[in-house]
Order: C-alpha cells, then sequence, then structure tokens
C-alpha cells in the first residue's frame, strides 16, 4: 500500500514522468528507463522496434513527386532517343538521295557528251565525202574547159581536206573505227593525187590526155571505196548514237524517280 502510495506521490510530482511512463510502458518487458537528466540511449531493440514502425509510415507527397519525375524524365529520355532516331534515318535518306543523284546525272551527262561526240563525228565523215566531191567537180570543169576559174573548188577542197582528216582522227577514237578511218585517210590522199595528175595533164597535154586518164575509172572507184568506208563508220556511230541516247533516257527516268521517292 505504502509502495502505490509513494508511487502515486511520486506521479504527481513528476507529471513528465508519468506520462513517459506510459509511453514506454507499451514496449514491452525488457525496456529500459531512460535517465532524463543523464539522457541515455534506448536500447538496441527498441530501436529496431521504433525504425520498424516509422518504416511502415504511408508514402509522402515529396515521394510522389519524385517518382512521378523519374518517370517524366525517362519518358523525355525515350523521346528524345525516337526524335534523334528519325533525324539520323531522313539524314541517311537525304545523303544517300543526293549521292543517287548526283551518280545518275554524271552518267546522263557523259552520255550527253559522248552523243555529240559521236554526232560531230558523222557531220565531219559527210563534210569529207562532200569536199572530195567539190574537188572533183572543179578537176572536170577545168578539163573540159581548160578555164582555171573551175578550179577554184578544186583548190578549197585541196586546203581544207588535210584539215578535216586530221579532226576526224582526233574525234573518233573508238577503236571499232580505227581501220577504216585509215582507209578514209588514205582514199583522200589517193583522190587529190589523181586529181591533180589529171589538171596537170591538162595543162600540159591537153583535155584528151586527161580523158584518158578519168576514163580508166580509178577516180570512181576510189570515190566508191571512199563512200563505202565512211557509211561503215557512220552506221557504228549511229547506232551507238540511238543506245546513248536510250541510256541517257533510261537514267534520267531512274534519276527522277529515285528522287521522288527519296
Amino acid at each position: 500500500m505504502a509502495g502505490r502510495r509513494g508511487h502515486a506521490l511520486h506521479s504527481r510530482r513528476l507529471p513528465g514522468r508519468r506520462l513517459s511512463h506510459r509511453i514506454w510502458r507499451g514496449f514491452g518487458p525488457g525496456y529500459c528507463r531512460p535517465n532524463p537528466v543523464e539522457g541515455k540511449a534506448l536500447p538496441a531493440a527498441t530501436s529496431g522496434r521504433i525504425l520498424a514502425l516509422t518504416s511502415k509510415r504511408p508514402p509522402s507527397s515529396s515521394d510522389g513527386r519524385v517518382e512521378r519525375l523519374d518517370r517524366e524524365t525517362g519518358g523525355r529520355g525515350g523521346r528524345h532517343r525516337i526524335v534523334a532516331g528519325v533525324f539520323a534515318i531522313t539524314a541517311l535518306m537525304v545523303i544517300s538521295s543526293t549521292l543517287l543523284t548526283y551518280w545518275f546525272g554524271n552518267r546522263v551527262l557523259n552520255a550527253h557528251a559522248r552523243e555529240e561526240a559521236r554526232r560531230e563525228v558523222i557531220a565531219n565523215l559527210n563534210e569529207l565525202v562532200s569536199t572530195a566531191k567539190d574537188a572533183e567537180t572543179g578537176q572536170r570543169g577545168f578539163i573540159i574547159t581548160g578555164d582555171d576559174s573551175y578550179l577554184t573548188p578544186y583548190e578549197e577542197a585541196a586546203r581544207r581536206l588535210p584539215r578535216a582528216v586530221a579532226k576526224t582522227k582526233s574525234l573518233d577514237g573508238d577503236p571499232d573505227d580505227a581501220a577504216d578511218i585509215a582507209t578514209i585517210a588514205a582514199l583522200i590522199d589517193r583522190k587529190m593525187a589523181e586529181l591533180s595528175l589529171t589538171i596537170d595533164l591538162r595543162k600540159t597535154s591537153g583535155a584528151e590526155a586527161a580523158v584518158a586518164v578519168i576514163q580508166k575509172g580509178e577516180g570512181r572507184q576510189i570515190m566508191d571505196e571512199l563512200r563505202a568506208a565512211v557509211a561503215r563508220v557512220e552506221a557504228r556511230q549511229k547506232a551507238k548514237l540511238n543506245s546513248d541516247a536510250k541510256l541517257s533516257d533510261a537514267t534520267t527516268r531512274t534519276r527522277t524517280l529515285v528522287f521522288a521517292i527519296v
């Protein structure tokens, strides 16, 4: 009884300790009543129970903000990766389109250059034949009339033909035409030699001597061989010209299609 009165008296004197006693009593046996003066620490078992109780607290608003920030950061990172991938694919397509367009454009330009070169070769060959015919016309007019004015076409042809032959050789670098080009050059030399011979005979021996040489038919044979050689070269050049034109058209269509798709 005395103990109870003492305890009650003690509780009345120290309300703080009585309250503390009620709180600590919940920890069960083995708790250690702290010294309010010295402030000793709780035993390890009690500290663990307090930590367990505090760890079961509901998530605060700050935890939600952190989780939401993590989700948003991950989402933004994913969007950045998608944008970077789209940009890389677009850049690759643009570069590929540029390279393909450039390559096809070069093929078209090369085909056009070959077409122009072949047309120039054909035109130069026709000029060779026409110039040789002009020289022959001047020779015949002079032999018939003896008038030196008829020699003007022959003299002009004699000046133009060597340059035309050299130009034909420089323009036509096709190995398929090499033999015929050499034949054409040799026939031009033979024709001019035959014309020069008959003109000299007309001047020195009269018309009959010159006509006798013409009637042998050497000049006509030379012209026939010249036309045949020119025709062979021209046929090959025209065939290759048509092939280059088709290639140019096909390449242009392909380039346009690639540019439209890419």
